[in-house]
């Protein structure tokens, strides 16, 4: 007899598609036009809300230096040579 954690297992490697399901969390119906919230709506909101954010984090907080500092510069070239030599 399989554990529970090999049977979970199981289960996912049966169905590798199971991920991509649209499954309705908001269920709103109006006739014949189904507009329902979707785990996939969701996904598309956190994501636009992360990138906002980040936006304005460099932009607004920042006060909009996308080029780095001398300082960070320095420190990206000794993780880049420790990345190349380092292992």
């Amino acid at each position: 007899m399989l554990s529970t954690t090999t049977q979970k297992i199981v289960e996912i490697v049966n169905n590798p598609l199971e991920q991509f399901q649209i499954v309705p969390l908001i269920p709103i119906r109006s006739g014949a036009i189904d507009i329902s919230f979707t785990n996939s709506s969701l996904m598309m909101i956190l994501a636009t809300g992360a990138f906002l954010t980040l936006c304005r984090l460099v932009l607004v907080e920042g006060q909009g230096h996308l080029i780095p500092n001398r300082w960070q510069a320095l420190v990206e070239f000794f993780l880049l040579i420790y990345s190349r030599y380092g292992k």
